[in-house]
């Protein structure tokens, strides 16, 4: 019995001073983590989506060249400055996959653009006018954070071109040619806060427009077998006002 007990106090003492033992004994540090590199990820408050049909209105500056050219004499006005404003209406739709908006824009202005320059060795004065210009463009723009978007834009372009000579020969004094041509530019684009003014936004756009020549015979010249060609390019300057549906 005596043993008994000498031995269970036995044990009793190695049990207490093994579980002091491990109590000083520090729990392992964890394991070091490995730093994640730095990630670019696109600012989130971008809220506006460019997708839907809008309608607007827009005006501006023109000032562009003319030239006019005489077949066979080879006489020419050489490239004169044209200039006037516009103004019109827009209509279009746009479609946005994640930044990249896609579009198809058509405009119709009524515009006031001419200009004039002595041609024919001095003797006559020469005009050349257009009263409208219209375009069907598209294009691809990106959407930036805070509803700002910028894109480019290119199409067809169609207009007229009124060529004039002064004084008039034989009771012709110039005709009017509507011709197709071609546009290329590109914007910038802001869409206001939806809980300001609703879907509105505004725009600043630039299009360079080639109306190409104007081939007119005794009309243009009041001279049988001469033929006058007559171009006409555009710079055009101007803003917008959207509003999308």
């Amino acid at each position: 019995m005596k043993r008994s007990l000498a031995g269970l106090a036995v044990v009793a003492t190695l049990w207490t001073i093994s579980s002091a033992f491990a109590a000083d004994i520090a729990a392992p540090a964890p394991p070091a983590s490995t730093p994640t590199p730095p990630q670019f990820h696109w600012p989130t408050n971008v809220p506006y989506d460019w997708t839907g049909f809008y309608v607007g209105i827009n005006g501006g500056g023109v000032r562009g060249q003319s030239d006019q050219t005489q077949i066979p004499a080879m006489t020419t006005s050489g490239n004169f400055g044209v200039s006037g404003g516009l103004v019109g209406g827009t209509v279009g739709f746009n479609f946005q996959i994640d930044r990249v908006v896609l579009g198809l824009e058509g405009d119709l202005d009524w515009a006031h653009i001419g200009g004039s320059a002595p041609c024919r060795l001095s003797v006559f004065t020469c005009t050349t006018d257009s009263n409208y210009l219209a375009t069907v463009r598209a294009r691809l723009g990106f959407a930036w954070p805070d509803h700002w978007l910028t894109y480019v834009t290119g199409g067809a372009a169609g207009g007229d071109v009124i060529q004039g000579f002064s004084p008039a020969v034989g009771g012709n004094n110039g005709t009017t040619s509507n011709n197709i041509g071609w546009t290329v530019g590109g914007g910038v684009q802001y869409a206001f806060p939806s809980t300001w003014v609703g879907t509105w936004s505004i725009k600043l756009e630039y299009l360079y427009v080639d109306l190409g020549t104007f081939n007119c015979t005794i009309a243009c010249s009041g001279v049988a077998g001469q033929t006058t060609n007559t171009t006409l390019d555009e710079n055009i300057f101007r803003t917008g006002i959207d509003y999308r549906f």
